[in-house]
């Protein structure tokens, strides 16, 4: 039931059935998917497990037996957590470049934010203790990059939306 997608070792694309339930159009699903193509295209876990490694070597070197302790238990989980939201935004931005070069439309991915940003309100960790930027941010941002567009027909997703809402109970 949970709202999720990612990008698995290898470029495969998990799609949870909840996140199928919570979209209400083709071209949210699109720009999820184009957001989670960009995780793989841009091989962000293989880049952050490079620098979890390099960073942990760093601190091992730095403080000897005291990197293992919570304190660089702490330093590398927050080291870690910003490496993060700043692969979700570059993310998003790739993920946005995709939809036009494909002519969909790329407002899904901001309305499917700002739906995400409603469930979120009072339940949001503080942005240093997340691993992804706020939904509210995201969507912000999107509608800001969309904004400065010149006006574009887009084609629509060819999609049977009723049947894949259907086979997911949604």
């Amino acid at each position: 039931p949970e709202v999720n997608a990612f990008a698995a070792p290898g470029g495969v694309i998990v799609v949870f059935s909840g996140l199928l339930r919570q979209a209400q159009t083709p071209e949210e699903v699109a720009g999820v998917l184009a957001h989670e193509i960009g995780h793989v295209e841009l091989r962000h876990s293989l880049k952050a497990a490079v620098k979890d490694l390099g960073f942990q070597a760093l601190l091992s070197f730095a403080l000897g037996d005291l990197a293992s302790t919570l304190a660089g238990d702490l330093a590398a989980k927050l080291t870690e957590l910003q490496f993060s939201r700043d692969a979700e935004a570059e993310a998003d931005r790739y993920g946005l470049q995709r939809l036009l070069e494909a002519s969909v439309d790329p407002r899904g991915l901001p309305t499917f934010f700002a739906r995400l940003a409603q469930q979120e309100k009072g339940l949001a960790l503080p942005a240093m203790l997340s691993t992804h930027p706020p939904s509210k941010e995201r969507m912000e941002t999107m509608e800001g990059s969309i904004g400065k567009l010149p006006p574009k027909d887009y084609r629509p997703v060819e999609l049977d939306w009723a049947a894949v809402r259907a086979a997911v109970g949604g």
